[in-house]
C-alpha cells in the first residue's frame, strides 16, 4: 500500500508491502518493504525530496537492507 498526504507545497508518503507464498507446504517467497518520503515543491516545475526505505527478501539473499534517497525533480510538462 502507499498512502500520501499533500498540504500546500509539502507531500508526505508512507508505503509498505508484504508477500509470502506457500504451495503444498513449501514456502517459495517471503519479502517485505516499508518506507517514508517527503517532497517539497519549490516552484511549479522544480521540487526536492528525501526518503528512507527498509526491505527484506531472504530468497534473494538478504535479511535487511536500507536505502536513503535525496534528490530533485524537474518537470518539463505537467498535465
Amino acid at each position: 500500500t502507499k498512502n500520501s498526504y499533500t498540504q500546500d507545497k509539502n507531500s508526505y508518503s508512507i508505503l509498505g508491502r508484504y508477500l509470502q507464498t506457500t504451495a503444498n507446504g513449501v514456502e517459495s517467497a517471503r519479502n517485505w518493504d516499508a518506507g517514508v518520503r517527503y517532497d517539497r515543491a519549490i516552484s511549479e516545475s522544480l521540487a526536492g525530496y528525501i526518503g528512507q526505505k527498509a526491505e527484506s527478501d531472504s530468497f534473494a539473499g538478504f535479511t535487511q537492507r536500507d536505502s536513503t534517497d535525496l534528490g530533485g525533480k524537474y518537470s518539463i510538462f505537467n498535465d
